[in-house]
């Protein structure tokens, strides 16, 4: 598993210097009363504030020695976990002291001051070339975006993946499910969440359509008594003093011809000064949704961006990515598919605008987290 932090303009004061800063601060030698214990020193001082209900890898990197050469205590366990390896659970909001004890040096003891605090995760779940999407907010409402696998993706495991994270997060209600568009890589699973997990809400474009799997998930919908409303660009799902869920691009059409990618549901998240950019299957061509974004006169600058159609080649138009300016770009495809997304000129629009780009089919299942000031990136693999 890699962790990995962004910085993302926040300014801490040491001394009588401006640092740029990131979630990590390692400062000056301090000398402080340590373990009340046994009064040890700890020369070296960490500072990390990250989200509560959450998980972290500290890195050797961080420490002036491997982390297997300290013993590591934590003094409040309600707060978060260590494990030896220098995984971090964080259970609640609030402070902890962690302990890094060097067997070999005590020159070398490292004080982690811990701070948690709510913030938004986003799950990003390996599915192939497919979505599904998990957001657990910061005011404890949960959203799903899509529920799908990757036509040449395995949709048991796909399922699993799905499970797992819902799982892991703790999760039996989904506040908002959105289906972004008519394409079973992005609902074909829908009929599995609903069965397994209650959900409360449910968007969709309000697009007609009669195939059968479409039919099949807009029954799993009604049957289970879901809220079902159709969205129009500029709706607020969610908007709260330091929260914002606000769809920026759909259309409606009822004619079986049009291609349904134009049709996406288009969703930005805000909170605090961190914005999500989801885009389902959305391009830059005529009519596309990108378009339709841009011409909404409403805010589309992003730090993270969930690449529209998998990376392929009509996605990710240069005046849509100058308007969003993502610093990360997380594409969701599959080593195994015919289609050959990411296209080349996709990632080189993206590479245009320095945007860090993640890919599912590299890095598995891609979680990005924020408590409103700093970015956490972790995968799964590599």
């Amino acid at each position: 598993m890699k962790f990995k932090k962004l910085f993302v303009q926040t300014l801490l004061l040491i001394g009588s210097l401006f640092l740029l800063t990131s979630c990590v601060q390692l400062v000056p030698p301090v000398n402080n009363g340590g373990n009340n214990d046994n009064e040890k020193q700890y020369p070296y001082e960490l500072s990390i504030d990250i989200c509560s209900y959450d998980f972290y890898q500290l890195t050797d990197e961080l420490f002036e020695m491997p982390i297997s050469s300290y013993d590591i205590t934590i003094d409040n366990p309600m707060i978060a976990s260590v494990s030896n390896n220098g995984y971090i659970t964080t259970f609640m909001e609030g402070n902890a002291n962690i302990y890094f004890d060097n067997k070999i040096n005590s020159e070398y003891n490292t004080l982690i001051k811990l701070n948690t605090s709510k913030g938004i995760k986003v799950d990003y779940i390996d599915v192939g070339q497919g979505d599904a999407i998990l957001v657990s907010l910061p005011n404890d409402e949960v959203m799903m975006i899509d529920a799908g696998a990757g036509l040449y993706y395995d949709e048991n495991i796909a399922w699993q993946n799905i499970r797992n994270t819902l799982n892991k997060r703790g999760i039996s209600e989904i506040d908002h499910l959105v289906i972004t568009h008519n394409h079973g890589d992005h609902y074909g699973l829908v009929p599995n969440v609903v069965r397994n997990y209650r959900v409360l809400n449910c968007y969709d474009s309000g697009s007609i359509r009669t195939n059968w799997q479409y039919i099949n998930v807009m029954d799993s919908i009604t049957d289970a008594g879901i809220n079902k409303q159709i969205v129009k660009v500029g709706d607020k799902i969610i908007e709260e003093e330091n929260l914002l869920v606000q769809v920026v691009g759909v259309q409606q059409s009822s004619n079986e011809e049009d291609d349904v990618n134009y049709q996406s549901i288009m969703i930005r998240i805000v909170y605090e000064d961190v914005a999500y950019m989801f885009t389902g299957d959305a391009g830059y061509r005529e009519g596309d949704c990108e378009n339709i974004a841009l011409n909404s006169g409403l805010e589309l600058k992003s730090n993270v961006l969930k690449v529209g159609h998998h990376g392929s080649m009509y996605s990710s138009g240069n005046q849509f990515l100058n308007a969003v300016k993502p610093e990360i770009a997380i594409i969701t495809t599959s080593k195994d598919t015919e289609t050959g997304h990411p296209h080349a000129q996709a990632l080189n629009r993206l590479n245009r605008v320095n945007a860090e780009i993640y890919q599912s089919a590299i890095h598995g299942t891609i979680t990005v987290s924020s408590n409103g000031k700093i970015i956490y990136i972790v995968t799964e693999k590599n």
